[in-house]
């Protein structure tokens, strides 16, 4: 996923194998999701890997689960990177 418009430099990628994959979302901007704080706030990233039976995401460098309903839904701040995997 590449967003380059309105500001915004936002890059997804996903590597690793199809059933253990890492995704990556990297703001290479000042672009933040509107009310970022809020539990409504969401920067939806589009053709996220699906979650297998049993299995949920983690994101690594706050060392936290992600919520299923989060799932390719997080807020995003400037200059921000996140790391997920399936636990």
């Amino acid at each position: 996923h590449v967003e380059f418009n309105d500001g915004k430099r936002v890059l997804v990628w996903r590597r690793g194998a199809v059933d253990n994959p890492v995704v990556v979302v990297a703001n290479f901007s000042d672009f933040m999701t509107a009310n970022p704080a809020s539990p409504a706030a969401e920067y939806v990233v589009p053709n996220w890997p699906a979650t297998p039976p049993g299995r949920s995401w983690r994101e690594v460098t706050q060392d936290r689960p992600v919520p299923p309903e989060w799932v390719a839904r997080e807020p995003i701040y400037p200059w921000e990177a996140k790391v997920y995997v399936l636990a």
